[in-house]
């Protein structure tokens, strides 16, 4: 069998000289979901895992957007009804609702979202900024939009919608979960 020409070689080209991984590293890859029907997403890189809604322990004196607490595998990670937080038009749970495990900080929360839609990888100058209007009154919640196919998709700036003051609170009502699960054992 002749050999290959070097440029049709496997493993020939290094990280370097190859074109498309230097293309490749500078794109920003994001998870899709969908909400009260509008799209959003997130920096796959803030997401931990993606599960089924299951038991949810509902938390006394919570913020109302705060859904509860969930065991994950023996964590307790707060979840958040972002619908609730956004006050977007709530959306009963089906099959297809999911809780996005994200990391903000060192804290595990939960985004409590209708469904997730596909992961999906976009230039970084495809990231537009929020228009003006929207950033006076949201803006603060919004790293960017992103026009995908036909449709546009509100990317999210988690470390925001999630204020330090909010992530204490949450710990705080995870810290009590956990020992109220301890004291119940």
């Amino acid at each position: 069998m002749p050999e290959r020409p070097p440029e049709q070689r496997v493993g020939v080209m290094s990280k370097e000289d190859n074109p498309n991984t230097a293309v490749a590293s500078r794109e920003v890859q994001l998870v899709l979901f969908k909400m009260s029907g509008s799209e959003f997403g997130v920096e796959i890189h803030q997401v931990r895992e993606i599960n089924r809604v299951g038991e949810i322990t509902k938390v006394p004196k919570a913020p109302d957007f705060l859904e509860g607490v969930m065991n994950l595998r023996g964590r307790i990670v707060p979840v958040v009804d972002l619908k609730k937080r956004f006050k977007l038009p709530a959306v009963e749970k089906t099959s297809q609702s999911r809780v996005i495990i994200t990391e903000v900080g060192d804290q595990f929360i939960g985004l409590w979202v209708d469904k997730v839609t596909e992961v999906l990888k976009v230039a970084p100058s495809a990231v537009a900024p929020p228009p003006e209007m929207i950033l006076t009154i949201a803006g603060e919640y919004l790293s960017g939009l992103v026009e995908v196919k036909d449709r546009l998709v509100i990317l999210l700036n988690l470390p925001r919608i999630l204020r330090l003051d909010e992530i204490k609170a949450l710990a705080d009502a995870e810290m009590a979960a956990s020992e109220e699960k301890r004291s119940a054992d």
